[in-house]
């Protein structure tokens, strides 16, 4: 085996353990439907609209949910075409106003991370996926979505149950 074999194989491992692009595509979809239900797009508010008591920013990989005194952000990281894996989402608690993505000016003090948690999605059969944390608790959509209001009602709480 010449010095070139030798690279390659440390560079790209056996790749049936690879995702396939079937795979990465139910992720990225996972990701927009989780996006989706914590800060659906919509059309800009109309004048006689009450304002909400949370403000939902949406960008196309990420949203923040800012309350009056508590934020909690949401990114979405897509692999890499080299990587092994299907991505991850980040979930961080905060203290304080988040300043917004595109925002000119900047939120008077500033935030502080209080809870951080990094998520992987898990092919669940079918179009189900769900998404695992670190500490092997799994959530849907909709416990996610959960997970992050209760996030913003108190930023540093550990979650209360495993699923």
């Amino acid at each position: 085996m010449d010095m070139d074999d030798e690279t390659t194989g440390a560079r790209w491992p056996d790749r049936q353990d690879w995702p396939t692009s079937r795979q990465r595509m139910g992720a990225q979809q996972a990701a927009s439907k989780l996006l989706d239900a914590l800060a659906p797009e919509r059309p800009p508010a109309r004048r006689d609209e009450p304002a909400s008591q949370v403000l939902r920013v949406r960008s196309p990989r990420g949203c923040v949910l800012q309350g009056a005194s508590t934020a909690v952000s949401v990114s979405w990281f897509p692999p890499l075409p080299s990587d092994a894996a299907l991505g991850e989402l980040q979930v961080i608690g905060w203290r304080g106003i988040v300043s917004r993505p595109g925002h000119g000016r900047q939120a008077p003090g500033s935030a502080e991370a209080v809870c951080h948690e990094v998520l992987v999605p898990i092919d669940n059969g079918g179009d189900s996926w769900v998404w695992k944390s670190a500490d092997g608790r799994t959530y849907d959509v909709g416990g996610l979505t959960e997970r992050c209001n209760e996030l913003l009602a108190n930023p540093g709480q550990r979650p209360a149950r495993a699923s």
